[in-house]
Order: C-alpha cells, then sequence, then structure tokens
C-alpha cells in the first residue's frame, strides 16, 4: 500500500487517533504466516505528503500507527496539527474535569494483544517487537500542538468555566485556571512524536532520522531544527495554526473552541476548529479569496540540501518536481526549485 502526494488538511479524528493518517492492524496474519521473513509482510509506504492542520480529539492529529510492524514513512511534511484530548479515553479514572494532553505530531502505540503475542515468536530482523515503530526519515516533523482540557470554576463569573490549555500550562493545584499560558511560544507544548501505552508515554521512542524537528532533544545527531515559526515563517511560503472556529482570519494566537453536555455519555466535548480552507479568508467583499496557504519550502530554509539522498518512487516530490533541485535533496513532500 503507498500513500503518496497527497495534501491532507483540515481533517479531525473526533473519536481518537490519526487526525491525518491512521494506520491500524495492517500486520497481522501477515505475520502469523511468515515468522521468519519479514519482507513477506504487508508493506505501507507513507511518501511525499503535506499533512497539516489536522486535528486528532485523542492523538497524532497527523499520523497515527497501531499494530502496523513495516511502515516507512519518508519526505512528508507534517507540521501545525493539533491534538485536543478530548475524548472519553483521554480522562483517567476519578479525575471527570481535566484530560491528559497526548503526542500530536506522530504517535505510535504498544500493540495489542493478539499482535504483542505474535511478535513474541517472531524470529525475522524487525525494528522493534513490541510497538509500531516505523522507517522514518527526511521529513518535517514541526510545531504540532498538544492541549488538555480543563473544566474549573472561576469565583467572578457566574458560568462555568471550559476550554483547551497547552500542554505546557498546567491546572491549578486545586482544579483551577492555570494564571499564565503563552500561546506564542508554540514550541513549548509541542509534542511532535510520541509512543503510548493507553494515555501516557511507554517510554519508548520513534526514531527520525535526516528530518527538521522542533526539538532534536534524545534523537539522532543527523536531525535539525529551526525556530520558524507561523505566520512570517522562513521555512513555508504562507502557514498558519488552526484557530478558533468564529476567528476567520487568525490574527492572534488562539486555541480551537469546545463546547461540552456533561449529560451525554461518551465523547461528549465536541471541538471546533478553523478556517476550514485551502486559502486565506480575506475581509475585502471585493476579493473573498486571498492567497492560497501554503506548505512549499521557501528559499532560505534549513530543510533545502539536508536530506539523505532518495532513490526510485522518491525521485520525484509532491509535485512530480525532479529529486534533487542543487546541491542535495531537501527534507519534507516538497523539493525547492
Amino acid at each position: 500500500m503507498r500513500i503518496d502526494a497527497n495534501l491532507i488538511r483540515g481533517n479531525m479524528a473526533g473519536a481518537g487517533d490519526g487526525g491525518g493518517i491512521r494506520v491500524a492492524s495492517a500486520n497481522g496474519e501477515d505475520v502469523a504466516a511468515s515468522l521468519d521473513n519479514a519482507a513477506n509482510w504487508h508493506l505501507v509506504r507513507v511518501f511525499n505528503n503535506m499533512i497539516s492542520n489536522n486535528v486528532a480529539g485523542l492523538a497524532g492529529g497527523g499520523i497515527s500507527l497501531e499494530d502496523s510492524v513495516r511502515v516507512v514513512i519518508r519526505n512528508n511534511t507534517v507540521v501545525n496539527n493539533d491534538s485536543t484530548a478530548t475524548t472519553a479515553a483521554a480522562f483517567e479514572p476519578g479525575a471527570p474535569n481535566v484530560t491528559v494532553s497526548q503526542p500530536a505530531g506522530i504517535v505510535s502505540r504498544l500493540h495489542g494483544v493478539d499482535l504483542n503475542l505474535l511478535m513474541g515468536d517472531v524470529t525475522a530482523a524487525t525494528g522493534s517487537l513490541t510497538y509500531s515503530n516505523p522507517v522514518l526519515r527526511d521529513s518535517i516533523v514541526y510545531h504540532n500542538r498538544s492541549f488538555y482540557w480543563l473544566n474549573y470554576d472561576d469565583p467572578a463569573t457566574p458560568a462555568i468555566e471550559t476550554g483547551l490549555l497547552p500542554a505546557n500550562c498546567p491546572p491549578g493545584p486545586n482544579g483551577e485556571a492555570p494564571t499564565t499560558c503563552d500561546l506564542a511560544n508554540v514550541a513549548g507544548y509541542t509534542v511532535d512524536l510520541g509512543v503510548l501505552d493507553g494515555i501516557v508515554s511507554s517510554g519508548d521512542a520513534l526514531d527520525p532520522r535526516f528530518s527538521l524537528l522542533t526539538d532534536t532533544a534524545g534523537y539522532a545527531a543527523n536531525n535539525t531544527t529551526s525556530t520558524s515559526t507561523c505566520p512570517g515563517s522562513t521555512d513555508f511560503v504562507n502557514c498558519y495554526y488552526n484557530g478558533a472556529r468564529n476567528n476567520v482570519n487568525i490574527p492572534e494566537f488562539t486555541t480551537l473552541q469546545t463546547a461540552g453536555a456533561f449529560d451525554e455519555g461518551g465523547n461528549f466535548i465536541q471541538v471546533a476548529f478553523g478556517p476550514l480552507s485551502l486559502v486565506v479568508p480575506d475581509t475585502n467583499l471585493n476579493n473573498p479569496e486571498g492567497p492560497l496557504f501554503d506548505y512549499h519550502l521557501l528559499s532560505g530554509s534549513v530543510a533545502i540540501d539536508a536530506g539523505d539522498g532518495v532513490a526510485g518512487l522518491l525521485l520525484q516530490d509532491f509535485d512530480n518536481d525532479p529529486r534533487p533541485q542543487g546541491a542535495g535533496t531537501d527534507i519534507g513532500a516538497d523539493e525547492a526549485q
């Protein structure tokens, strides 16, 4: 299976993982039939996709992997996706007023019971026997924001307050609202990568190589980082962060809108975000559509010529332009012209 050269934007997985792409149970019976030869297992290749501004109600606003042991993720742009932690599964038992924030870019999970037992019998060489651990190379995985949901009561107002808060801005000791939250510091609540056991980190890690990350700490030295933010990015032509649905032009940093209905079971928190558009909404009535939102690389991006080289299907980029252009291949879905 190949997922190649798609623009995946503005989607939402309201009840679980994987706002942009969800790969689940790709392997099982194929592994059982060929325990000693991983080359016979089903292969999922994710190439050249621009995956931006998607939302997951649980984890992995960009990409989610589960029970999938042979996945290759190369030359993708996975940026500005969000995890809201607003599903029923995001609550810890006994804590009905606050959820646990989740990784927002690319998330993997420990194998389920059946595949975990099966992998114990595998004799073939594999990247991991316990969780979905893809080949992850030459990709931009950047500024994927992690939020949590809080229900609290401000005694100065007659209403009960609810809403999303950045992952780096915890509630007060008695469940009160945080005193300070810096939404403009996107890097502070970016969680690009993670391996989960339920809603907590498993302690395992993904292994990006030759990739552009928000923070390279703990990853291979051949990865790189950038201080670029949106708007005014030095990496992308015209990027943006998700905002409230009523904030049409996104003139400032905002969180996504939520509404809770506590008398309903299951996933009782509704999330709304915007703009759901490929173009910048314009307030000028004579020009209802502004320029395109655009995640192609700018000429000054640190991703240019920082890749590891390509072959085969990756010799063409998102636009079917040839790779390489210039001194080397570029990180991400776009090969700058």
